[in-house]
């Protein structure tokens, strides 16, 4: 049986059967301890027998107005636990949150360009490329701002892409929503086929990596190898709040929030 609750203190000295993973991003004990004091509603992590951690995503809620917003800065599994889905239920618990208590307006995350595994794999979860930003990640690598809208957005303005792309200083939490005189894409299906990675925020690789970035012998379809960073060129910042950038029980998977469990 695996669990899904809240991260906690303690698990800091306990996942590093994840973080010891060559393509999971790892940050400083405060960055970690500032995401779980602020956000600890998207601070989540996956509990197996014996009390293993599987694998954890982290979060937040940011901006203002219409661009109000949930945001994937890491999600992992460990290697051992991947071809289970868990990394779908994780993104889908953060997605649940930002929409049904926070009543945001969409969901994003960020990705490597070079990154087809993860971007095919969040494409199945509902992700469009909402823009390009140049020179996001070390060595000159761009990024591409994932959205998926929420159920607030009735008109899906959120995810209407934009026609240039942008550089890492006109990153802001708060940008104009385009004029809406462009098709908006469809929103594919939920699939349970995904990638394998290596980035978190995210939405899954290396955190100067977003997205999924695995070894080629890996299943591209499997969800589970994820490891979604969102860190900028300039690398992991202390604070994360300079950042530009209800669940349900199924498959075994019990889902706590706060001591109930569902």
């Amino acid at each position: 049986m695996t669990t899904i609750r809240r991260f906690c203190c303690n698990d800091l000295l306990r996942f590093a059967s994840v973080n010891l993973d060559h393509l999971t991003e790892t940050f400083n004990m405060s960055f970690y301890m500032t995401y779980l004091a602020r956000w600890p509603d998207y601070f989540h992590v996956a509990e197996g027998p014996g009390n293993r951690i599987m694998g954890y995503i982290m979060g937040k809620v940011e901006g203002q107005g219409e661009s109000w917003h949930g945001h994937v800065t890491a999600v992992t599994v460990a290697p051992e636990y991947r071809r289970q889905q868990l990394a779908k239920k994780l993104m889908n618990l953060l997605e649940d949150i930002s929409d049904n208590i926070d009543k945001a307006y969409f969901v994003d995350l960020f990705v490597r360009a070079s990154n087809a595994p993860a971007i095919k794999m969040y494409e199945k979860l509902g992700y469009v490329i909402y823009r390009r930003v140049l020179r996001y990640y070390s060595g000159e690598e761009d990024g591409l701002d994932m959205r998926k809208a929420l159920s607030r957005d009735v008109e899906k303005k959120s995810i209407i892409p934009l026609k240039r792309p942008i550089t890492p200083d006109e990153l802001d939490l708060n940008p104009p929503l385009p004029e809406v005189d462009v098709i908006v894409p469809s929103t594919p299906p939920l699939a349970s086929s995904s990638s394998d990675d290596s980035s978190s925020d995210g939405f899954a690789d290396d955190p100067a990596q977003d997205g999924a970035d695995g070894p080629a012998d890996d299943d591209p379809d499997d969800p589970d190898l994820l490891d979604c960073a969102d860190v900028p060129a300039g690398g992991p910042t202390d604070d994360p709040l300079d950042d530009s950038s209800s669940g349900d029980s199924a498959d075994g998977v019990d889902i706590e929030f706060g001591w109930q469990q569902f």
